[in-house]
C-alpha cells in the first residue's frame, strides 16, 4: 500500500505530521486528523500542505465534504507550500466543524491524497485571549507623550485581531484612542497605550480589550498615572495667574520652542 506522509500545520502556532492516505485504503487504515483548537469567531486558520512528498509534486488543494456556505476560503501556493486560508465567519456558534481536504497534481498522474483538520470554535474569551495586567503605576510629565505597555497573549491556535481603546478616566475631554493589534496563532505580544495629559496631577489610564468579530471579547486593565510637572508647564501656570506675564515672558515661550519645550 502506498503511503505518502505531508506536513499539514498551522502557520507560526502549531505543527502536526499527518499520514494521508488515498481514499480507497480508508478502510484499511485511519484519515489523517488534525484539530485546531481553540478557534474563534472573526479569526484566520491557515494550512499549508507540502507540495513535494518523497517523488510525488503536488499541486491543489480542495475541500471535498459540504460545509456551511458563510466559510471563507482561499488556495495559493509558492515553490515549496499549498496554503489553504479559512476565514471563521463572526456569527459562528461554538462547536466542532470538519474540512476534509484532497490534494492533487493538475495533470492526474497520481491518484488524489485525502486529510481532515476539525475546527473547534468557541466564543468563551477565557479560552481565546489572556490580557496581562498593566504595571501597578506609571509617571509622566505634562504636555509631554509617553506609552504605558502591557501584554495579549492571543490563546487561540488561529490568527485574529483584537482593538485596544484608552482613554483617560478623569478627562473624559481628551477622548479615547482606539489601536488594531494583529496576532498569530498563540502569539503573545506587548501593547503600547500612548497618553499625553496636559496637565501635572494624580490620573487613571484605562484600557479596553475588543473584538469586532466577537463581542464576547470584553477585558479591561488600568493603571494609576502620577504625571509631574515640566518647566514649560510651570511657566505656562505662571502665565495664567497673571495677565500680564503672558506679554513679558513670550520671548521665553519663543525660546523654549526653539529647543522643542
Amino acid at each position: 500500500m502506498r503511503r505518502l506522509v505531508a506536513l499539514l500545520v498551522l502557520i507560526a502556532s502549531v505543527s502536526a505530521t499527518i499520514q494521508l492516505v488515498t481514499p480507497k485504503h480508508i478502510a484499511l487504515e485511519p484519515l489523517g486528523t488534525l484539530e485546531i483548537s481553540p478557534v474563534g469567531p472573526g479569526h484566520d486558520i491557515v494550512l499549508k500542505f507540502q507540495r513535494k512528498v518523497g517523488g510525488y509534486v503536488w499541486d491543489s488543494v480542495r475541500i471535498i465534504n459540504t460545509i456551511d456556505p458563510d466559510w471563507q476560503t482561499a488556495s495559493y501556493s509558492d515553490y515549496k507550500y499549498i496554503y489553504y486560508k479559512i476565514h471563521v465567519p463572526p456569527n459562528k456558534p461554538s462547536g466542532r466543524y470538519t474540512f476534509q481536504f484532497e490534494i492533487r497534481d493538475n495533470e492526474g498522474l497520481e491518484d488524489p491524497e485525502t486529510a481532515v483538520a476539525q475546527v473547534v470554535v468557541t466564543h468563551n474569551q477565557d479560552e481565546l485571549l489572556e490580557v496581562l495586567p498593566m504595571p501597578a503605576s506609571a509617571t509622566g510629565y505634562a504636555a509631554e507623550n509617553f506609552s504605558v505597555g502591557f501584554k495579549l497573549h492571543n490563546k487561540a491556535l488561529s490568527q485574529a485581531s483584537y482593538e485596544v481603546t484608552s482613554w483617560v478616566k478623569e478627562l473624559p475631554s481628551l477622548g479615547n484612542t482606539t489601536i488594531a493589534h494583529r496576532f498569530m496563532g498563540g502569539e503573545a505580544s506587548s501593547v503600547s497605550v500612548p497618553v499625553a495629559i496636559p496637565e501635572e496631577g494624580h490620573y487613571t489610564l484605562v484600557a479596553h480589550v475588543w473584538s469586532k468579530d466577537n463581542p464576547t471579547i470584553s477585558k479591561t486593565v488600568s493603571t494609576h498615572l502620577l504625571i509631574r510637572p515640566t518647566f514649560r508647564s510651570k511657566l505656562r501656570s505662571i502665565g495664567e495667574g497673571f495677565p500680564l506675564v503672558p506679554l513679558t515672558m513670550a520671548p521665553f515661550y519663543a525660546l523654549l520652542g526653539v529647543f522643542g519645550w
